[in-house]
């Protein structure tokens, strides 16, 4: 088996050279107390024994780590969903230019009996390090009600602590809010202008803050244009696997029994899924039902026909505001909220009902 190779150290080079440790610091930090010749012979020591200086200690003489923590409580699969993925690299891009890095914490979950993450038991990891100066600061990416112990302890953290992924508003943080509600909102509207009125929605998972506001939305959509929604008309899936084609079908049955004329999915997958199921029975797009979804839609989806109609936000640039404001909540500022704001874009599966 091969050894990993020895660290090189500042004592090494001293050694090296035959100089003080110290005088090996001062001439690699370009300390103007060191003679030219000595830096000269320290430099191409270092340079041959292939140093690398040790940035976690300089930083943390300096009294930072120039390190953000990234707290998960969703698991794994958070990586390979492409909404928190452009999160991420807006995020890790603003993070970059201001020379930090991120450490991502996950979660130890205890599954729940009925597949349904919201019954989940979730203890989050990274909050220990968050209070023992391990990390500059932590986002703290959120799908589930946090506790009000959770809440708390971040509260009270000694570093600025700012939540991404809030469904519903979380009174006195800094704080990225997913605009689910105002977007589901947005969604029946559209639908509703269009002439439909018995529309449905697929959601998440049940018991979940994401549900309620999207509920919130659809049932404001309808008020603002004085018709009846029935709470029925929004299912939930009750299995972690949003894109499972068996939990799909089963919330196509409950909604086509209902009659609706339109469909709004929580994902973009969700819906190129949905319509390879509908036309399999026959169902025409836009024709006989139209769609709508939440983006970004997964490239190898671009080509299906008609191109599902969709609702897309700038979530790279979302991203790159979670930055800010650790940033601003690092300088003591106000707490303020981000609300992403998701706009209609083109697509085909939209139009008015058929008519009888």
């Amino acid at each position: 088996m091969v050894q990993p190779k020895k660290r090189v150290t500042i004592l090494d080079i001293a050694k090296a050279v035959g100089v003080t440790d110290g005088t090996v610091s001062r001439a690699l930090s370009n300390d103007p107390r060191v003679r030219p010749e000595t830096r000269e012979r320290v430099t191409e020591a270092a340079r041959a024994l292939g140093y690398r200086p040790n940035l976690a200690a300089r930083y943390f003489k300096q009294g930072q780590t120039r390190t953000l923590g990234v707290i998960l409580e969703s698991g794994y699969w958070f990586f390979y969903n492409p909404y928190f993925g452009r999160l991420v690299a807006g995020l890790a891009d603003a993070a970059r230019e201001n020379d930090r890095r991120l450490t991502f914490f996950f979660p130890e979950i205890e599954p729940a009996a009925d597949h349904n993450p919201a019954h989940d038991v979730v203890r989050p990891r990274g909050l220990d390090e968050v209070f023992d100066g391990r990390v500059d600061g932590a986002v703290m990416f959120a799908g589930r009600k946090l506790s009000p112990e959770t809440l708390r302890e971040l509260a009270e953290a000694p570093v600025p602590v700012v939540l991404a992924n809030t469904n519903l508003p979380v009174p006195g943080f800094f704080q990225l809010v997913s605009g689910a509600g105002q977007r589901a909102k947005a969604a029946a509207l559209a639908l509703l202008d269009q002439g439909h009125r018995k529309i449905g929605m697929v959601a998440l998972y049940t018991d979940t803050p994401y549900e309620w506001a999207c509920l919130k939305g659809l049932q404001e959509a309808h008020d603002a244009r004085s018709l009846d929604f029935l709470a029925s008309q929004i299912v939930a899936l009750d299995h972690w696997d949003n894109l499972n084609p068996e939990a799909i079908t089963a919330a196509l049955d409950k909604l086509l029994a209902q009659g609706v004329t339109g469909i709004i999915f929580s994902d973009a997958g969700q819906a190129v899924l949905g319509q390879e199921l509908l036309k399999a029975r026959g169902v025409r797009v836009p024709h006989d039902l139209s769609l709508l979804a939440f983006g970004p839609l997964p490239p190898v989806a671009r080509l299906q026909q008609p191109a599902v109609t969709l609702f897309n936000a700038d979530l790279i640039g979302a991203g790159r505001e979670l930055y800010a404001m650790m940033k601003e909540a690092g300088e003591q500022k106000e707490p303020r909220s981000f609300e992403i704001q998701w706009s209609l874009s083109e697509g085909g599966t939209l139009a008015p009902p058929k008519r009888a």
